[in-house]
C-alpha cells in the first residue's frame, strides 16, 4: 500500500532530479522503485551514492500510469498483471488481486458460489472440477499443494475429504471465501509448509497438519537439501513458525533446522502409489 511518503517520491520525481543521498531506505526498498531503475524509468546521473536520480522523459507515459493508478480517485483501484505490463513491464511488478481459481475433487455435492455441484461427476468425467471461487461450503476440506498430489490423493487419503489444490499461494481474501468446519493441509515438510499450517489454523480452528505413518523413514531415504544448487536459494522460517510451540511444528522446524533438508509431499504420494 503506498503511502504519504510515496507519493511525495513520486510528486517530487515528475518534476525534478532527485539527491540519491536523501532517498528514504523504504522507497529504495519498495518494489516500484526498483522495477523502475530496471526498466530505466528511473535513470542514475553519477553514482549511487553521490549522484541523483531523474525520470527518463520517454518513459514518462508509463510512470504517469502508475501514478495515476495508484492515487487518482478517478480510475479504478484494482492492480491486475495486465496494468503491471502497461506500467512496468512486468507482470509480477507488484503484488496483484487473485481470482481465487481453484481445483477440486471429491466424491460428495458441494455448494459453489451458491449452486450445488456434484463433484463425483465431474471427477468421473474431465478428472476435477474447477472454478473462480466467490464461495465454498462444505463440511471437511483437505488442501494440496502439488497438482500431481493433488490428481492422485485418492490413492493416499481415503476419508471423505473434499481436495483442493489453488492456482497459486493462498491467501487470506481466498480463506474468507471458504465456510467449512475440518481442514486437512497436505504441503511440504519444510518451513513453507509449516508457515502455511499455520495461517490455516488462525482461520480454521480444527486444523491440522497430514503427517504420514511412514514420515520418518520418508525423511530418512528421501529428504532432500534445502539449497538448490541451481537456483541457490533456501529458506527462512517466518517469525509464526518460529514462534509456533506446537508438537509437529516444533519438530519439523528442529529438524530442517539441524539437517538443513526437508520432505517433499511428492514421495509421499509416490510412495503410496
Amino acid at each position: 500500500m503506498m503511502t504519504t511518503t510515496d507519493r511525495n517520491f513520486l510528486e517530487k520525481l515528475k518534476t525534478e532530479k532527485i539527491p540519491c543521498s536523501t532517498i528514504p531506505k523504504i522507497i529504495r526498498e519498495a518494489d516500484y522503485f526498483q522495477n523502475f531503475v530496471r526498466t530505466n524509468i528511473i535513470v542514475v546521473n553519477g553514482n549511487w551514492k553521490r549522484g541523483s536520480i531523474e525520470l527518463k522523459e520517454d518513459k514518462r507515459d508509463y510512470f504517469e500510469i502508475f501514478f495515476n493508478t495508484k492515487f487518482s480517485e478517478e480510475v479504478t483501484k484494482e492492480i491486475n498483471r495486465a496494468t503491471n505490463i502497461k506500467t512496468l513491464r512486468n507482470s509480477k511488478g507488484r503484488a496483484t488481486e487473485s481470482n481465487a481459481i481453484i481445483f477440486l475433487r471429491g466424491n460428495q455435492k458441494v455448494k459453489i458460489n451458491g449452486l450445488e455441484v456434484d463433484l463425483n461427476t465431474h471427477k468421473k468425467n474431465f478428472g476435477l472440477f474447477s472454478v473462480v471461487l466467490k464461495e465454498l461450503v462444505c463440511e471437511k476440506i483437505c488442501f494440496i499443494e502439488n497438482l500431481h498430489t493433488f490428481l492422485n490423493i485418492e490413492k493416499l487419503i481415503e476419508e471423505d475429504y473434499i481436495f483442493v489444490h489453488t492456482y497459486g499461494r493462498v491467501g487470506a481474501k481466498l480463506l474468507d471465501k471458504i465456510q467449512t468446519n475440518e481442514v486437512l493441509v497436505f504441503s511440504d515438510y519444510d518451513f513453507v509448509g509449516l508457515d502455511e499450517y499455520l495461517k490455516f489454523k488462525e482461520k480454521f480452528e480444527k486444523t491440522t497438519f497430514f503427517i504420514p505413518k511412514n514420515y520418518d523413514f520418508l525423511f530418512e531415504e528421501y529428504s532432500r537439501t534445502l539449497k538448490d544448487n541451481k537456483k541457490e536459494t533456501s529458506q527462512n522460517p517466518t517469525p509464526r513458525v518460529l514462534e509456533s510451540t506446537e508438537e509437529i511444528v516444533t519438530k519439523i522446524r528442529q529438524q530442517v533446522y539441524e539437517t538443513q533438508r526437508f520432505l517433499e509431499q511428492e514421495i509421499v504420494i509416490l510412495f503410496s502409489l
